[in-house]
């Protein structure tokens, strides 16, 4: 006597199994890049670079300090210039978004308040600002409609030179960790 097949396999077909395996391995490939990007994302910490401004007045001489990496200075402004004095300020802030219009609907990036705010002001000789100038290295932090800013007036005896600095994020923990060393950079050379 011979045994009649019924026909039923128990077994999944090797295709199926085949494709089981390709989707759980893109799916693992997608979490661990995702995994890593997320651990780079959270983990880096925003890079200072060294930037100078425009010269100060006919010194020859230009302010240098630290901003975040990648910020852009706008154009100065505020410029007022005589014989015996010259100020002017300036802003470094975070670049726009460039990406085409589709990248910007799909990937929407809302960019934070932030800027670095750099006034200016020398004098040929003397004391023209009307006030006693101090440098006591205070840094004065505050918090303002969610913004967290931090300033510090920084004189220059040798140069003749007072500048102050205004920084302010709504990034809280960038300007924890960055605050103190941008508004501790100020150097005239």
């Amino acid at each position: 006597m011979s045994k009649i097949s019924s026909g039923v396999n128990c077994m999944p077909s090797p295709s199926t199994n085949h494709r089981r395996r390709l989707v759980l391995r893109i799916v693992s490939f997608i979490a661990a890049v995702s995994a890593i990007g997320t651990a780079y994302w959270f983990t880096r910490s925003p890079a200072l670079v060294w930037t100078s401004s425009p010269q100060i007045g006919k010194t020859g001489r230009h302010l240098s300090m630290l901003v975040p990496r990648d910020w852009v200075m706008g154009p100065p402004f505020g410029l007022q210039e005589t014989d015996a004095r010259w100020t002017t300020s300036f802003r470094w802030s975070p670049p726009p978004d460039h990406r085409p219009k589709f990248l910007r609907w799909v990937l929407p990036y809302n960019p934070e308040t932030a800027y670095v705010r750099v006034s200016i002001y020398w004098a040929r000789s003397g004391n023209p600002w009307g006030y006693a100038l101090r440098d006591d290295g205070h840094i004065k932090t505050d918090i303002w409609s969610g913004s967290h800013f931090a300033s510090r007036r920084v004189v220059f005896y040798e140069s003749h030179t007072l500048v102050t600095t205004d920084y302010c994020r709504t990034n809280r923990p960038a300007f924890n960790v960055t605050y103190k060393k941008i508004s501790n950079s100020l150097r005239i050379e």
